[in-house]
């Protein structure tokens, strides 16, 4: 299960252990400092996760700013993966690149920093 941060604690501290628990975003710091707002994969780790999702399409698409790129992507992938936390990578296509059919290329354009990185 990934929830939001700060609903982790309360799943790990109420859930069967053979229910592994997972945060839906990490930052890109790979050590302790100011970050402010940004949950690290160390910090994740730590509390007893083991999963995170990088790359969701909301997190790509933004909240009324830039989204993610690629490349972000990517390097959060490598910190998490340093970390020690199990990596769900999320890439896809839009309706519109869909009926394009461009649904691989797009998918390959998103793959292609984290194979890079790995």
């Amino acid at each position: 299960i990934c929830c939001p941060s700060v609903d982790l604690p309360q799943l790990l501290s109420s859930l069967r252990d053979d229910i592994q628990i997972g945060a839906q975003d990490c930052g890109v710091n790979d050590k302790n400092g100011a970050f402010t707002g940004e949950i690290g994969a160390f910090q994740i780790k730590d509390i007893g996760c083991d999963w995170v999702i990088i790359g969701h399409s909301e997190r790509r698409e933004g909240f009324e700013m830039p989204g993610e790129t690629p490349d972000l992507c990517a390097k959060k992938t490598r910190v998490a993966i340093d970390a020690g936390l199990k990596v769900m990578f999320c890439i896809g296509e839009k309706k519109e690149q869909r009926e394009d059919g461009t649904t691989m290329d797009v998918c390959a354009s998103q793959l292609e920093p984290l194979a890079a990185v790995l």
